[in-house]
């Protein structure tokens, strides 16, 4: 007796060498791959089968076509040996580099999924039509040398390059004050990147060496730098005083005491401070990307699914907080007032609600995907788009005894 229903999962499923008669006993057919393989002839015998697809991305490939699926995790670089024997389709889990000079390698890719940050030359540009790329896309000139991201130039890096190179950095240079400028400037070097910080001092003899369109963050004279995100406190006070450049977020303590002897702080970005301490730093000169009030009701953070009713809003008044979670439902009996007066949602992929809190939900949003409305006389849970298709499709299949489940990294149909 045939199987009533089938499920794969599967990174990549190949379904071109599927035979119908195989499959025409299952009542449901449910395929949840990254990337589905296809042909016309399956991709037909898929339809009159009425399968459910979940899935990136479906890549059309001839049957009589030899093609190999890679699954790679981590980082990924394509050079100029690394040209496969057969036509690939790659599925990605980390950064991928192309390296310049491989387009014959790329040639033998039909397809990449990249769950990553992708790192193109210029030139190439072309080959990311036939990719799906969830990240961020670098395109790099190819007569320069990649550093990091963000990249902090120590005292040794004059001594270490390579006269008249060319360095490219994606997000942000540091100089440190410790940089000899004058030997870097002997070495004849280049900078391409949209953003350089560095001290005052500097400014004159090393503004040569960037694009016109470098932004350059100057670090006045008598003021102390801090690199990357921090906390202001008495320690950090009394190590750097009371003018601070900080290159990144900055959250002023609350058991920070010495508001008073604050004279300046420059902060590249977001400055997180209690509000009644703010109102006390007026006599600060304050120069911030951002300025929040510090949070301080109940956070939830990190969470895969999340979930915000009544009861839970009405017993913290300073408010909920809700970060960095997959998905978040709010149940059907919460105000909208309500959601407006204590609720805040920040980088969420989904949230859903009621039609009648959409508007509240937008106003108390920031950095979320999607915001949609559950059914009528639902109970809070998602059920729009693909999650809410997937969401009752594996209900039903929770629902059926008989049900054939196929785990695999790969799986030919």
């Amino acid at each position: 007796m045939s199987k009533e229903n089938l499920v794969i999962n599967a990174e990549v499923c190949d379904s071109r060498q599927m035979k119908e008669e195989v499959y025409e006993g299952y009542k449901r057919i449910i395929i949840n791959a990254e990337v589905l393989i296809a042909s016309p002839r399956s991709r037909e015998i898929l339809n009159r089968l009425g399968a459910v697809i979940n899935s990136e991305a479906i890549v059309d490939v001839a049957e009589d076509e030899i093609v190999e699926s890679r699954i790679s995790n981590g980082k990924e670089v394509i050079s100029k040996g690394s040209k496969p024997q057969n036509k690939v389709i790659l599925l990605a889990n980390g950064k991928v580099t192309i390296e310049p000079g491989t387009e014959d390698v790329m040639e033998q890719y039909v397809y990449m999924l990249i769950n990553g940050s992708l790192y193109c030359p210029r030139s190439m540009k072309g080959y990311t039509d036939k990719m799906l790329i969830n990240g961020t896309t670098v395109l790099y000139p190819e007569d320069a040398v990649i550093l990091d991201s963000k990249f902090v130039m120590d005292k040794f890096f004059p001594l270490r390059v390579k006269e008249s190179e060319k360095y490219f950095i994606d997000k942000k240079l540091i100089i440190e004050d410790a940089v000899d400028a004058d030997k870097l400037v002997e070495k004849n070097v280049r900078f391409e990147t949209p953003c350089v910080v560095m001290r005052e001092s500097k400014v004159e003899k090393l503004a040569g060496l960037f694009d016109i369109s470098t932004k350059i963050n100057v670090i006045p004279e008598d003021m102390t730098f801090v690199k990357g995100d921090t906390e202001l406190n008495d320690a950090l006070f009394d190590k750097c005083g009371s003018r601070l450049y900080v290159d990144g977020d900055l959250t002023v303590s609350t058991e920070f005491a010495r508001l008073d002897k604050l004279e300046k702080l420059t902060v590249t970005g977001t400055l997180t401070v209690r509000e009644s301490m703010y109102l006390e730093m007026k006599h600060v000169d304050i120069d911030a990307g951002e300025v929040e009030y510090l949070f301080e009701g109940k956070n939830i953070v990190n969470s895969a699914k999340a979930k915000v009713d009544r009861a839970l809003l009405m017993a913290n008044e300073k408010g909920v907080r809700v970060m960095n979670c997959a998905m978040l439902s709010i149940d059907k009996d919460v105000e909208p007032k309500l959601i407006c007066d204590r609720l805040q949602i920040k980088n969420c992929a989904k949230v859903s609600c009621t039609e009648e809190q959409e508007s509240a939900v937008h106003a108390v949003s920031k950095n979320v995907a999607m915001i949609g409305s559950n059914k009528p006389g639902g109970d809070g849970e998602e059920s729009g788009g693909i999650m809410g298709m997937m969401g009752s499709v594996f209900d039903v299949v929770k629902q059926v005894a008989n049900t054939s489940m196929i785990n695999a990294e790969k799986h030919i149909m």
